[in-house]
This record gives structure tokens, C-alpha cells and sequence, in this order.
């Protein structure tokens, strides 16, 4: 039998997820920003998970990752105002630390070789449960005030999980699943090739859709050109909600 999937809140206050995804995600809750969202009646939440991993450091793609997180800021800035307004972006590394909570564009901080030395492991899952339950912390209780929160991520990684000690890949796989239920949110992968992990899997088995999941080889040029579909789809996702709902349908196919 096919299990019924559920939305987000089904799912967190269920027992389908493992303990420590449950456990995860309560501490999640509690640490999550209490800032107020923006006046606007469409807010826009864009977050991008670097892996700091001590492997990005040894393949050399520190600076192609710092060009890259850093071009979805500028392509996000071209945007019309109103549009860059109601943006809110979050930089959280594979290992945790939060470089962005929830920023507004114009006080979004860049990554740069004084804020990204690449040094930990890759616990994938664990850290993904706690970056999806950041976003949906963000969104309010209920919409009686109109306002509806969209979501766009990216999680990147160069490597297998190495480290989670909390949450699978299917904790991981039925959140994605119930955040895609509500058909207000992005979750995207990018796989930098290590030349033996099947990173379309991986994604998969965490729920990711094939048409939102990027595989450069390990250079700086194929890593910087995925970086650029990512901001090219989110910048144009951020323009209205209707462009928004067309993104979520095309995928990244338009933008490879």
C-alpha cells in the first residue's frame, strides 16, 4: 500500500519521523528568529547550504563556491524593489554555522575567505532536517493576515552523509515531500562530482525532484555554472507569486 503523504505539520507532530528528526526539529523551533516577516503580502524565503566539508577544501573549490553563493545575492539584488523587499536570505553551512539568518538583501553578507575555511565532515541529513525546519519556522501560524511565504533552496554538497547522527535520508525524504505538498516551496540539490557517489540518488532518496537536482563535475567553472542556474531560476521565481508557481513546474531545464 502506498503511504498517504502528509503535510508539514502532520508530519512533525506524527511519529513517522525518527526520534532524533523530531528532537531536531523541536530545537530547531526553538532557536528560530523571532523577527517579524516584512509588511508584504508575498514573502520570499531563498537559503543556500554551502558544504564546508574539509573535501571542498582539498579539491580546491573554495573560491568557486564563494563566487557562487555570492552570485545568487547579486542576481536576487537585480530585482525590482518591491521585489528585493520582500526577500529574505539565509547562508547555512553543511556544518551549522549561520552565515545569513534571514536577511534582508541589502545586509546580506557575502561569503569570503574570512568566514568559509572549509574544515568539518558532511552530515547531510541531520543538517537538512534542521535547515527545512528553519524555513518553515519562519512561516507563520496560520495566513488570516494574507501574507503567504514561498520558499527556495539549495543544499550543496561533495560528498555522501558522512556524520548525521540524528536523521536518514528518509526523515529527510518525507519533509521535502510534505513541504512540496503545499506547492509554496523549492528544495534543490547540487552534487559536486567526487567521481564515485550517485548524487541523483542521493537527492532522491531525500526526496528531491529530478528536475531540481544539479551534478557539475568538480571544477571551479562547472561549479560557478551551477551556482548561475540556481539564480537565474530563484531571481526569476522571485519576481511574482505567478512566476514563482511557473518555476516550481519548469525546474531547472530552462535555465541548464
Amino acid at each position: 500500500m502506498t503511504e498517504t503523504r502528509k503535510f508539514y505539520s502532520d508530519i512533525v507532530n506524527s511519529d513517522e519521523l525518527s526520534p532524533g528528526a523530531r528532537s531536531l526539529i523541536k530545537t530547531t523551533n526553538e532557536l528560530a528568529s523571532k523577527e517579524e516577516l516584512p509588511p508584504f503580502s508575498d514573502i520570499i524565503l531563498v537559503t543556500v547550504m554551502p558544504d564546508d566539508s574539509y573535501s571542498m577544501k582539498y579539491a580546491g573549490n573554495i573560491q568557486a563556491v564563494i563566487d557562487g553563493h555570492n552570485g545568487v545575492i547579486r542576481a536576487l539584488e537585480k530585482a525590482r524593489r518591491e521585489d528585493r523587499d520582500s526577500i529574505l536570505f539565509r547562508t547555512q553551512y553543511l556544518n551549522g554555522f549561520v552565515l545569513n539568518d534571514w536577511t534582508r538583501l541589502r545586509l546580506a553578507k557575502h561569503m569570503d575567505n574570512t568566514n568559509y575555511d572549509p574544515d568539518g565532515i558532511t552530515p547531510l541529513y541531520d543538517n537538512t532536517v534542521a535547515l527545512l525546519a528553519s524555513i518553515m519556522a519562519k512561516k507563520p501560524e496560520d495566513d488570516t493576515d494574507g501574507t503567504e511565504v514561498r520558499s527556495g533552496t539549495l543544499i550543496i554538497t561533495d560528498a555522501a552523509d558522512i556524520g548525521s547522527k540524528k536523521c536518514t535520508a528518509d526523515d529527510v525524504r518525507k519533509i521535502v515531500e510534505s513541504m512540496l505538498l503545499e506547492k509554496m516551496h523549492i528544495v534543490s540539490f547540487m552534487g559536486i562530482s567526487d567521481g564515485e557517489t550517485d548524487f541523483r540518488a542521493v537527492a532522491k532518496s531525500m526526496g528531491i525532484q529530478e528536475k531540481w537536482i544539479l551534478t557539475p563535475d568538480n571544477d571551479g567553472q562547472s561549479i560557478r555554472r551551477a551556482f548561475n542556474t540556481f539564480s537565474n531560476a530563484m531571481g526569476q521565481a522571485s519576481q511574482t507569486a505567478r512566476a514563482f508557481d511557473q518555476r516550481i513546474g519548469g525546474g531547472f531545464v530552462k535555465f541548464e
